[in-house]
């Protein structure tokens, strides 16, 4: 259950949400479903100090990001932290996720 207290002591974890969701796509699609698996993972073993890393953008509509309510769950239970990323003349610029992933172990996050 979701209102249950975490085990005390146990580690940050840190997701890089963007391979997670593209391995378990099997790299075809987007699979916000396979976040969502591997945030139960740790959730189900005390975890409750979790934080998932994905680009902005892929909460916009997009045939190829599979199960978009996923992440508004996370989102409101205020475990995904979004990279920015814009759009200029058509293309996506997202900022390198896995900097934001060493950002967050640096200050002692994850």
């Amino acid at each position: 259950s979701s209102d249950l207290a975490g085990k005390e002591n146990l580690r940050h974890i840190t997701f890089d949400g963007s391979n997670i969701a593209m391995i378990h796509g099997l790299h075809r699609f987007f699979s916000c479903r396979g976040i969502a698996i591997a945030v139960q993972y740790f959730w189900d073993r005390g975890h409750r100090d979790l934080t998932v890393f994905v680009p902005q953008w892929r909460m916009k509509k997009d045939p190829k990001v599979k199960e978009q309510h996923f992440l508004t769950q996370l989102n409101q239970l205020g475990l995904l932290s979004f990279t920015p990323s814009r759009t200029v003349a058509g293309k996506r610029i997202s900022s390198y996720d896995d900097r934001f992933l060493l950002q967050s172990a640096e200050i002692g996050r994850a």
